[in-house]
């Protein structure tokens, strides 16, 4: 999220309205800016869905960066996906 602050008011109506900072995420994302702030609109959600469907598109894709830049991309099986899976330092 782009390091936005909250409020403590911000944050209750957050809790009271059942808003997670994740929603707020995908609204900086999709959202069509106002003078005061962010509105999503119905066409974010086909640009969303379009967007899913890139990203499915992509599964098992793996790119190969070595300090910071992109030497290779390919497509994984599930034998070589689960091995480099299982190889992954996690930063988590």
């Amino acid at each position: 999220m782009q390091n936005l602050e909250f409020t403590p008011h911000a944050r209750c109506r957050m809790a009271q309205r059942n808003y997670f900072e994740n929603d707020l995420a995908l609204m900086l994302r999709f959202g069509t800016e106002t003078p005061d702030g962010i509105m999503l609109l119905h066409a974010a959600y086909h640009e969303a869905l379009a967007e899913a469907e890139r990203v499915k598109r992509l599964i098992g894709s793996f790119v190969v960066i070595e300090d910071g830049v992109v030497r290779s991309i390919q497509r994984l099986n599930k034998s070589k996906a689960h091995r480099k899976l299982r190889s992954a330092k996690w930063d988590r």
